[in-house]
């Protein structure tokens, strides 16, 4: 290696939501990794919105967070996939300032 740092982005958006599998999965494998490889990595986690240096945890609130879920699921299918798709929408554009500069990408297939 150079001595150059691999800049390394991580899709963080399921360490946002409540623990999962997958989110559970990425938190482990990303502890371990930032533990093995500290001086050779700079891991960035992208939570949807931002980039943060420390991996994101789930929300505060989980009781605000399971009504609002709950209120989404009531939607019309209509106006549910529209909020869907206008907020993946938004993501992207972020992700697509938030990915510059990184060597390397890891997609946990959330969706």
């Amino acid at each position: 290696m150079n001595g150059r740092k691999i800049r390394l982005l991580v899709n963080a958006v399921p360490l946002t939501n409540i623990g999962t599998g997958i989110s559970r999965y990425l938190s482990c494998l990303y502890a371990s990794m930032e533990k093995l490889f500290e001086g050779q990595l700079e891991i960035s986690y992208f939570d949807g919105c931002k980039l943060h240096k420390r991996i994101p945890n789930g929300p505060v609130d989980l009781g605000k967070w399971t009504a609002q879920v709950d209120l989404f699921w009531r939607l019309p299918a209509f106006s549910a996939l529209s909020i869907r798709l206008a907020v993946q929408f938004y993501r992207e554009l972020l992700f697509r300032r938030a990915a510059t500069g990184h060597d390397l990408y890891h997609e946990a297939a959330f969706f």
